[in-house]
């Protein structure tokens, strides 16, 4: 697995799934330089409104393709797999574009 560097000491420290842990007030240290690390807030924000709205057309989109009569089973099943597959470009993007920013204690 691709593993990011840490801003402060530059060794390959972070795995991509631990930066998708990483929010407002969740931090990591490094286990190099024991240094904290944090993602922008503008990217978190970025990230959130992109990431509801793919998440939103993709369930618009499936449900659009839905016949006619169905049940609220079917349309909760359906919509809920349109979020998913809305979302994963969002969490695609988030994950191989993040940098990681050293935060001051």
């Amino acid at each position: 697995m691709n593993k990011l560097p840490c801003p402060n000491c530059k060794d390959l420290t972070f795995t991509k799934w631990q930066v998708m842990k990483i929010g407002k007030f969740v931090n990591l240290r490094c286990s190099n330089c024991n240094s904290k690390v944090a993602v922008p807030t503008f990217k978190l924000v970025l990230f959130s409104l992109y990431s509801q709205l793919t998440g939103f057309f993709g369930l618009i989109a499936l449900v659009s393709l839905m016949p006619s009569p169905f049940s609220i089973t079917a349309f909760s099943i359906v919509g809920l797999i349109g979020y998913v597959v809305g979302l994963m470009p969002a969490v695609f993007f988030y994950i191989n574009t993040t940098e990681l920013i050293s935060k001051s204690v």
